[in-house]
C-alpha cells in the first residue's frame, strides 16, 4: 500500500497561525543554536504541543547498523529514553518512511498493512501517527514521527508543519557537523602549527604578536606568555631595514617569499633565517594582520659550508672521484677524474655510464662483479683499469661504495680511484731487479733457481733429461785488479794508476752477450754473482751438453775486448752436472756443477769438466751440501746468535755503539764463527736469509732497549747480495716502523770491495738507507786504491779503516801515513772514521793523535757474549792497559 497523501482538510485559522509562529521560532533557533540535542528536545516538545499528540520522536539513522537511535523526544515503543535503538528495517514504520521519502500517515495502527506494527504500540493504545524523513547532506539524517492515542486524520497542514520542523532539524545537524569539522580542522591546524619546523608568528596590523608557536619559542628564546600581545621585537625592531620595509608592504596586500636575512635571538645572537609572509583577512575581507613563516637556516648554512669544503677538497684531490645514480650514469666527476679520462670541464656527462670509463674486459667485470659486490657488501675495493679518451689505459686502486636509502635499496654509487701507474712501473722495476741482473740483464740466482726447480719437477714427472753448466771467468779478478776495479792489499802499493771499473763491467756484458748468441733460446742463463754464470740446458743429454759446452768454451777463447787500448782475452773454467743422472734436486745439482767447475780450475783452467762421482769430489760435495743444509736449518730453527763488540768514541771515552757479529750454534751447542759458513751461504744463495735475520734481530733489540728506557746504537754487516735484494730495503722500513725504533740508532755496513764492485747498486743502496734515516758505514776501507775515487759518490756516514793498517800501527810508518791520509780524506768529505783490530793502548794513543773518531778491537772490549739485551749506553771503563 503506497504512502497516504496528506488530507486536504484545512486546520482552523488559529491553529495555522500557531503552526506558522512555532515553525518560525524553530527555524530562527535552528540558525543560532549550537547545542543540537537541546534544540531537538525543545522542538519535539513544541511539535507535540502544536499538533496535540502524546508522542514525538526524533530518530537518527545509523548507517553502519541499519537501525535508528532515539536522539530527542519521547517514544511510544516502551523505551522512551534517549539513545534507545529502534528497528530500522523496511518493515518498520521508520524504515518504511526513510525508504519511501514521502510522509507516512497512519489513521489506525490496528489496520496498518504497509509495515509491521510492534505489539507494544497496541498496548499503549496508540491509534494514529505521522512520520516524515529528516533530510541530510549525504542522504536522510533520520525520521521525525508523532503519534496520538486518539483517532486522528492528519491533514496537509500537519504534514507541512512537521516537514518544516524536519528541515529545521536538518539545518541544525548540518551546522553541528560544520562546526565539528571546523573544530577538528582548527585542532589539526593547531597541531600542525605546533609541530611545524618553521617558526609561525601571527601579527596584527599594529605589529603586536597574536600567536607564537613552539618552534618560534625555541628559535628566538621568548616563551608564548612573554611575547603574545607584545610588539614584535624581531620583525619590526631588530631586523634589517629592508625586511622591515618588506613586511610593511605585506600589510598592504603583498606576499613575501623566502627572503634571506638575519634576526636576533632574545640573548642578542644573530640567526640566519628565511622569512615568508602573507596578509590575513577578517570576515569583511579587510587585512587584519599577517602570518609570518620563519625558517632557521643555521643547519643548512653549516651543511652548505661543509658541502662546499668537501667539494673544494674533492676538486683539489688528485684522485678520481665520481658519484653515479642508480643505473650507473655519472652525474658528477671531479676535476682530477675529468683530466684522467680526458673529459673537458664543460662536457655534459649525463649520458656517461660507469662501465664505459673502464677498459676492455673490465667493463663486464664492473657490471657483473664489482657493482653487485658493492651492493651485497656495502663496498668493494681492488685494482682495475680506467680507459681515457686518448686511448690510454690507467691502472687504478679503486673503492666503490653502494649508498642505500632507509628502505635498503641502492640510491647511488660513489667511486674513488687513485692512479697507480707509477707504483705499477716501480713494481715492474722491482720484479725486473729481483729477476734480472742489472748489469747484464741475465736472470739472477734466485730466478734461475726457480727455473731449475721447475725443470727438475718436469724431469721427475716426464723422465726428461737436462744439464746444469757453471761458468767461471778465469782472469776476471786479474783483469779487474789490473784495471783498478778490485785491488787487494798486496797489489795496492804497486798500483799508481787506475783505468777505472768500466772495463770489468764491459767484460761481463760481452760474455753475457756471447752466452746468448751461442746458446739455444730454450736454454736459461743467469749471472750467479761476480764472474760466475750458470746455464740450464733443458731437454739435453750428456753428448749434447758436452758439445754445447765445447762450442761455448771455444767461443770464449776467441773473445777479446779492449780497455784503454789494452786487449783482454777471456778464458773460463766450466763444470757440467746432468739431471737426473747426477742429482734430482736443486741443492745437489748446484753443488755438483760447482764441484765440476772447481775440478776444471784444479786441472789448469780454460777447460770444462763433467761431474764424476769420485771419492774426493764426493767428500767435497757432501761437505758443501752438509753446510748448506745446516745453514737452512739454522735459519728455520733460529740457530744463529749475535755477539756484540763495543765501539769506543775516542773523543768522549764512552761507548758510541756496538757492532753485532753473527754466529751459528752447532749441533752440540758449540759456537761456529762465520768463516765456516758464510762462503757456502753466499755460494748457494742463503746469505740473504742471514742478512734479514741479523737486521730483524737488531731492530727488535733496539725496540727492547727503548722500552726499558735505554738508548742503544747498533751496527750490522750486510753481504754484497744485499745491494741487489729488492725486498730488503722495504723490509727494513717496515720493521723500523712497526718497532717504533729511531732509524738513526741502526747502522748498516758494507765492505769496500762489495761497494766498488757494484758501485751503481751501492750508491742506490746507501742513498735509500740514509733516506730512511739509518746510518751507513764502509767496512774494511783502504784495501782498494780505487775506493778513494768513489768516496765522493758514496754518501756513507763513516769509514772503518781496515785492520791490516791498524795491527802494526805503532811499528809500521807506512801504515801510519796511510791512516793519516784516510783520516784527512774522510774529514774533508765530512765522514767519521773507526779503526778496527785495536789491540793495545799505544795504538789507541796514536789513533787519538791522528784524529780517528772511534776504535774497536780486543783492547776496547771482547765480544760481549750472547746476552746482548743487557747492553746499555753506560760510560765505558778506561782502556785495559794505559
Amino acid at each position: 500500500m503506497k504512502p497516504v497523501k496528506p488530507g486536504t482538510a484545512e486546520a482552523p485559522p488559529a491553529e495555522q497561525t500557531g503552526m506558522r509562529d512555532a515553525l518560525a521560532a524553530i527555524g530562527q533557533r535552528a540558525f543560532s543554536e549550537a547545542d543540537a540535542s537541546a534544540f531537538m528536545t525543545e522542538a519535539a516538545a513544541t511539535v507535540a504541543r502544536i499538533l496535540d499528540v502524546q508522542y514525538c520522536s526524533v530518530l537518527e539513522f545509523l548507517k553502519n547498523t541499519g537501525t535508528f537511535r532515539l536522539c530527542a523526544g519521547f517514544s511510544w515503543a516502551g523505551d522512551p529514553h534517549e539513545g534507545a535503538i529502534v528497528d530500522g528495517g523496511p518493515k518498520s514504520q521508520a524504515g518504511y518512511t526513510l525508504t519511501s521519502t514521502l510522509p507516512v500517515i497512519v489513521e489506525d495502527y490496528k489496520k496498518e498493512a504497509r509495515f509491521t506494527v510492534p505489539s507494544v504500540v497496541h498496548k499503549t493504545a496508540v491509534k494514529s501517527g505521522l512520520s516524515v524523513a529528516i533530510p541530510g547532506r549525504d542522504g536522510p539524517f533520520g525520521v521525525l514521527a508523532v503519534a496520538t492515542t486518539g483517532a486522528r486524520a492528519f491533514g496537509e497542514g500537519d504534514v507541512t508543519f512537521l516537514q518544516g520542523v524536519a528541515h529545521a532539524f536538518a539545518v541544525v545537524v548540518e551546522r553541528r557537523r560544520a562546526m565539528d569539522s571546523m573544530q577538528d580542522t582548527s585542532q589539526r591546524l593547531e597541531m600542525l602549527v605546533g609541530a611545524s619546523p618553521l617558526a609561525i608568528v601571527e601579527v596584527d596590523t599594529e605589529g603586536n604578536i597574536r600567536s607564537w608557536n613552539a618552534t618560534a619559542e625555541r628559535l628566538f628564546g621568548w616563551t608564548q606568555e612573554e611575547i603574545v600581545g607584545q610588539p614584535d621585537p624581531l620583525l619590526f625592531q631588530s631586523t634589517e631595514e629592508e625586511i622591515h620595509e618588506l613586511l610593511q608592504r605585506v600589510l598592504q596586500g603583498e606576499t613575501l617569499t623566502k627572503i634571506a636575512t638575519q634576526v636576533a635571538q632574545k640573548e642578542g645572537l644573530p640567526v640566519d633565517v628565511t622569512v615568508s609572509a602573507a596578509p590575513t583577512f577578517d570576515q569583511t575581507g579587510s587585512i587584519s594582520g599577517m602570518m609570518v613563516l620563519i625558517a632557521d637556516m643555521t643547519e643548512q648554512r653549516q651543511t652548505e659550508a661543509a658541502r662546499a669544503q668537501l667539494t673544494e677538497l674533492i676538486e683539489a684531490t688528485t684522485d678520481f672521484v665520481t658519484i653515479t645514480d642508480l643505473p650507473g650514469r655519472g652525474f658528477y666527476i671531479n676535476g682530477a677524474g675529468r683530466r684522467m679520462l680526458g673529459i673537458s670541464p664543460e662536457e655534459d656527462i649525463s649520458a656517461l655510464t660507469l662501465e664505459s670509463i673502464f677498459a676492455g674486459d673490465a667493463q663486464s667485470f664492473i657490471a657483473n662483479e664489482v657493482m653487485p659486490a658493492a651492493v651485497r657488501d656495502g663496498g668493494w675495493n681492488g685494482e682495475v683499469t680506467l680507459f681515457s679518451r686518448n686511448g690510454k689505459q690507467i691502472p687504478v686502486s679503486m673503492v666503490m661504495i653502494a649508498h642505500t636509502g632507509p628502505d635498503g635499496h641502492v640510491e647511488f654509487y660513489s667511486v674513488i680511484a687513485r692512479d697507480i701507474s707509477e707504483r705499477k712501473r716501480f713494481e715492474q722495476q722491482l720484479v725486473q731487479l729481483a729477476n734480472h741482473d742489472p748489469l747484464t740483464g741475465l736472470y739472477t740466482r734466485r730466478r734461475f733457481q726457480e727455473e731449475v726447480d721447475r725443470h727438475l719437477a718436469e724431469a721427475r714427472r716426464y723422465g726428461v733429461h737436462g744439464a746444469l753448466v757453471f761458468v767461471d771467468l778465469d782472469q776476471f779478478k786479474d783483469v779487474n785488479d789490473s784495471l783498478g776495479h778490485l785491488v787487494d792489499l798486496d797489489q795496492f802499493k804497486d798500483v799508481n794508476d787506475s783505468l777505472g771499473h768500466p772495463a770489468g763491467d764491459a767484460l761481463l756484458v760481452r760474455v753475457s752477450a756471447l752466452l746468448r748468441e751461442r746458446l739455444r733460446e730454450t736454454d736459461v742463463i743467469a749471472r750467479m754473482g761476480g764472474d760466475e754464470f750458470a746455464v740450464l740446458l733443458a731437454h739435453t743429454d750428456k753428448d749434447q751438453a758436452v758439445a754445447l759446452t765445447e762450442r761455448l768454451l771455444e767461443s770464449l777463447r776467441k773473445t777479446t775486448i779492449e780497455a784503454e787500448g789494452r786487449p783482454i782475452n777471456v778464458t773460463a773454467s766450466i763444470g757440467i752436472a746432468l739431471f737426473p743422472e747426477h742429482a734430482a734436486n736443486l741443492d745437489d745439482l748446484l753443488a755438483r756443477a760447482d764441484l765440476a767447475m772447481y775440478q776444471s780450475k784444479e786441472n789448469g783452467r780454460n777447460q770444462f769438466s763433467l761431474y764424476a762421482p769420485d771419492r774426493d769430489l764426493q767428500a767435497d760435495s757432501q761437505s758443501r751440501l752438509s753446510w748448506q743444509r745446516r745453514i737452512r736449518e739454522a735459519l728455520e730453527r733460529d740457530l744463529f746468535q749475535l755477539q756484540a763488540q763495543p765501539i769506543l768514541d775516542l773523543r768522549t771515552n764512552r761507548i758510541a755503539q756496538y757492532e753485532l757479529l753473527v754466529r751459528m750454534v752447532g749441533d752440540k751447542g758449540e759456537i761456529i764463527h762465520p768463516g765456516a759458513f758464510l762462503e757456502t751461504a753466499e755460494r748457494f744463495g742463503l746469505i740473504q736469509g742471514i742478512d734479514r735475520w741479523v737486521i730483524r734481530r737488531a731492530i727488535r733489540l733496539l725496540a727492547g732497549h727503548r722500552l726499558a728506557g735505554r738508548e742503544l746504537k747498533l751496527a750490522v754487516n750486510v753481504s754484497g747480495k744485499a745491494l741487489a735484494d729488492a725486498d730488503l730495503l722495504p723490509m727494513i722500513q717496515d720493521e723500523l716502523s712497526r718497532a717504533g725504533v729511531n732509524p738513526r740508532n741502526l747502522s748498516l755496513e758494507i765492505t769496500e770491495s762489495t761497494a766498488i764492485t757494484n758501485i751503481h747498486l751501492a750508491e742506490k743502496f746507501v742513498d735509500t738507507l740514509r733516506n730512511l734515516g739509518c746510518q751507513v758505514g764502509l767496512d774494511d776501507f783502504g784495501v782498494g786504491f780505487a775506493s778513494f775515487y768513489h768516496l765522493k759518490s758514496l754518501a756513507v756516514d763513516y769509514l772503518k779503516i781496515d785492520g791490516s793498517f791498524i795491527r802494526d800501527l805503532p811499528r809500521d810508518t807506512v801504515d801510519q801515513h796511510l791512516v793519516k791520509a784516510i783520516v784527512a780524506i774522510a774529514r774533508g768529505l765530512g765522514k767519521e772514521t773507526i779503526a778496527e783490530f785495536v789491540s793495545d793502548a799505544e795504538t789507541v794513543q796514536l789513533l787519538r793523535e791522528y784524529g780517528v773518531d772511534c776504535a774497536q778491537g780486543f783492547h776496547i772490549g771482547a765480544d760481549a757474549g750472547p746476552d746482548i739485551v743487557s747492553l746499555g749506553t753506560e760510560a765505558a771503563a778506561p782502556p785495559k792497559r794505559g
